[in-house]
């Protein structure tokens, strides 16, 4: 008897089982033939983190730099597969000039590139103005906004590039929204709208593979001048760090926080 009985629950066990598979297998294909067609100008990936901030003078983690660089561009990029790292112009419109002291780094950048807002919200039409050595000049600076706490300066900035030190200094005394972006730093000037020379400490052969880190993305100065006003009105409002401005080949539609994007 007892056997038969072990039998009987044995066997209840499969049915159960059984049932269950299928009707997993049932709601799998319900859910497939409801689901909409993929969008073939929608990038699709999965993230098995949340996101910390959208703001390249701020992210330093794998998840959120996987996404920023697919709307933000740096002056460089990475030629992937090749070996040795190679850069080609991103939004540089050639190599860097380099002086023969190593010193100097001249670099000019591409025409027509404009930063481009999906909600509408700091641009009304969406596209926002061009990018010009002013935004890269700013979007340094940013970085080495002691109150802006971005963990890049220390990667990238510090002690490189004369003056920028001096500015983290200064704003390190000053209250934040007393900032004044238009202090100038010596090793950082824009001759034109399309050119940028940059004056190092020392020589450092590697600088301009620093260039293409994400942290030292180009965001437009209207739109971070946008969100921070919006931040000071509305304690509620957010800026950069969940609002997406680039020049990249992807805009950020869609920011449903720890949901999806």
């Amino acid at each position: 008897m007892p056997v038969l009985r072990a039998m009987r629950k044995v066997k209840w066990i499969f049915f159960v089982y059984l049932g269950v598979v299928s009707l997993l297998a049932v709601a799998l294909g319900v859910s497939l033939s409801i689901s909409a067609p993929r969008d073939p100008y929608t990038l699709y990936n999965v993230y098995l983190a949340n996101l910390k901030s959208l703001d390249p003078g701020v992210c330093n983690d794998t998840v959120g730099s996987a996404i920023i660089a697919n709307v933000y561009e740096c002056l460089y990029g990475y030629q992937y597969p090749a070996k040795p790292y190679k850069l080609y112009p991103q939004l540089a419109a050639d190599m860097p000039n380099v002086s023969a002291d190593g010193l100097t780094y001249t670099i000019h950048l591409k025409k027509g590139v404009h930063f481009h807002d999906p909600e509408k919200l700091a641009f009304a039409s969406g596209v926002g103005p061009e990018m010009k050595a002013s935004d890269v000049i700013y979007s340094w600076k940013r970085v080495a906004n002691f109150h802006v706490a971005s963990p890049n300066y220390s990667t990238i900035f510090q002690d490189k590039i004369v003056g920028l030190d001096d500015f983290y200094a200064y704003t390190e005394k000053t209250a934040k929204n007393d900032v004044n972006y238009d202090r100038r730093v010596e090793g950082l000037s824009a001759p034109d709208d399309y050119t940028i020379q940059i004056r190092l400490v020392r020589p450092a052969p590697q600088f301009r593979f620093q260039l293409a880190h994400g942290g030292s993305s180009v965001v437009s100065r209207a739109a971070d001048e946008y969100w921070s006003a919006k931040l000071k009105d509305d304690p509620m409002a957010t800026g950069l760090n969940k609002h997406c401005i680039g020049t990249g080949p992807y805009m950020l539609a869609e920011n449903l926080e720890d949901q999806r994007l």
